[in-house]
């Protein structure tokens, strides 16, 4: 776990580079002889591997910026060829408005796509929601993000849209996509429903959703009108129809589960033990910071963040 978050500072550190105008440092320049050596190590062996397309699907709040972060620094093994925004756990607007802007700071040109509510879904907490607002202040305090360097908007189309088009378009078996999921599976499960011929095209799919021997985080006081009895997990619980196709498509589907993510907290003390002379470190402190589990005092877990990893194990 340490080494795992000492990954993540690194990581995270990159960005604020980028958006000065000043060279990405790769991640093994910032390597030592310490604790992240195993880690920077493996990251050497992933930069060599060819280049993979890789969707990214998220739902906005702070640690999909994270994985986003992450997903940019692996470059040029990973070839991130879209970013698709599900409105779950945040508004849509402004979770389209900071993916848009950290692309940006990298000189990255992918498409964000915003998803659609299905009519079957099951709401996150609005104040969960409205917390994604103020993810565009953290990028312009802590990623030293400005207005000008926010793309200009585009024509607008919808996630499932543009991924039908795209998978349509892409080569054969080979060259297959590969999804990185942190919210909930909408867009790809209803896109494969609709165009089950798309299926070949899609690689290895990582999925931040379900528990399997554990308790669920749908609890009865998250200030929502549906009912749980306990065993949900929220990217699961918002669509289940999708999460129920999903299961059902016969892809490659890696799980990232509660089980896994359970184990590796981001607690306050944690937080505090960050070393405050590293510039990356202190990235990472005031973006975990920020979170609406820090605020309440609650132990925020590392869900999303734990699924990049897990693609390169």
């Amino acid at each position: 776990m340490h080494a795992l978050l000492c990954m993540l500072g690194i990581l995270l550190g990159t960005a604020g580079s980028a958006s000065k105008g000043a060279a990405i440092p790769s991640y093994q320049d910032q390597c030592s002889d310490g604790s992240v050596g195993k880690i920077c190590s493996t990251h050497r062996r992933i930069q060599r591997r060819s280049s993979a397309p890789v969707i990214l699907d998220h739902d906005g709040n702070y640690d999909d910026i994270l994985v986003l972060l992450v997903l940019l620094n692996f470059r040029p093994a990973v070839d991130l060829k879209a970013v698709l925004v599900t409105p779950a756990d945040c508004e849509l607007e402004p979770a389209v408005d900071v993916s848009s802007t950290v692309l940006s700071m990298f000189g990255h040109d992918a498409p964000v796509l915003p998803g659609n509510f299905p009519a079957r879904f099951n709401e996150f907490p609005r104040v969960w929601r409205e917390l994604a607002s103020e993810m565009q202040q953290v990028a312009d305090i802590y990623l030293h993000a400005s207005a000008s360097s926010r793309p200009k908007p585009k024509p607008a189309v919808t996630a499932e849209e543009w991924l039908a088009d795209y998978l349509l378009k892409a080569e054969e078996e080979e060259n297959k996509t590969d999804f990185v999921i942190t919210g909930p599976a909408t867009n790809l499960a209803s896109t494969l429903k609709q165009h089950p011929e798309l299926i070949r095209k899609v690689g290895t799919v990582l999925w931040m959703g379900g528990a399997v021997d554990v308790n669920g985080n749908v609890r009865d006081d998250d200030q929502r009108p549906q009912e749980s009895d306990g065993t949900a997990e929220w990217n699961a619980f918002w669509d289940p129809e999708a999460t129920r196709d999903l299961l059902k498509l016969g892809l490659d589907l890696r799980l990232v589960p509660l089980d896994a993510t359970d184990d590796v907290p981001v607690t306050k003390d944690f937080i505090r033990r960050l070393d405050p002379t590293l510039e990356v470190a202190r990235t990472a402190r005031q973006i975990w910071a920020q979170s609406k589990f820090q605020k309440s005092n609650a132990v925020y877990y590392m869900w999303d963040t734990l699924t990049v990893p897990s693609r390169h194990p």
